[in-house]
């Protein structure tokens, strides 16, 4: 075994020892001076990175104030492309809601048939052209009326209901792992569907309403000196054509 020699000074009783110490006083790049090498890295940049990369190491100190801003922008700018998105959607309607919207306007544009038959004594058999008539292009304007206001309302109940669903998901997937991903999916997803829903439910209910109350109106007091089939049609086609006018507002 070998032991360490450090510390301590070789002898020159050996001829090996002697021949290394002559050629190394002989050798030209052994020079007579110590290293005079400044470290002028502080430990600070020794730890954060260094000073003559670009880039490199971290910053002294993070703005908070501006990266609040920086976040409330994205998430205001996330927002409004989820909203242009679920306006532009709006418009199209599926076609269980097309299948809906056709058959209550069917239903409710055929039940004056009944008022002017009881009434005005006006016989399904001897005026039923009239009928059909007057039933499909009410049940048009109905169902384009009701295209219309569901979609202005979708929007803004999606608005409006954003911040009671979001607390629903956030309660409701609280205790579980998921993603914020995950969750905004799940936001999106409920908020739409209530959104369909309580939109679709309150564009039947008021143009009905509306067309019953002109049709009434129209029937009784503006057009009761008419000929029982001039009224009716007069009155239907008033009462569907100010349903379907008054749909086309944006407010």
């Amino acid at each position: 075994m070998w032991k360490s020699t450090a510390g301590h000074i070789i002898g020159n009783s050996n001829p090996l020892s002697k021949k290394i110490i002559q050629e190394n006083s002989n050798d030209p790049d052994e020079w007579d001076t110590d290293p005079d090498f400044v470290n002028t890295v502080t430990e600070k940049e020794q730890r954060w990175g260094s000073k003559t990369i670009q880039g490199s190491g971290r910053i002294d100190s993070v703005d908070i104030q501006k990266l609040r801003d920086e976040v409330k922008q994205d998430e205001t700018k996330k927002k409004k492309e989820e909203e242009l998105l679920l306006k532009e959607s709006s418009r199209n309607v599926s076609t269980k809601s097309s299948a809906l919207f056709y058959g209550n306007a069917s239903i409710v544009s055929l039940i004056p048939i009944w008022l002017f038959w009881r009434i005005h004594q006006m016989e399904p058999l001897d005026f039923y052209v009239y009928f059909i008539v007057a039933t499909l292009v009410s049940a048009y304007l109905l169902s384009f009326a009701y295209k219309n206001v569901k979609f202005v309302l979708k929007h803004k109940l999606a608005v409006k209901r954003e911040e009671a669903i979001t607390r629903e998901i956030n309660s409701k997937f609280s205790d579980k792992k998921f993603s914020k991903k995950d969750k905004d999916d799940r936001i999106a997803s409920k908020k739409n569907e209530v959104a369909e829903f309580e939109s679709t439910t309150f564009s039947i209910f008021y143009n009905n309403s509306l067309f019953l109350i002109l049709l009434l109106v129209a029937s009784f007091f503006v057009f009761k000196n008419f000929s029982p089939v001039f009224n009716y049609l007069l009155s239907m086609s008033v009462a569907a054509g100010i349903t379907a006018l008054f749909s086309t507002g944006t407010k």
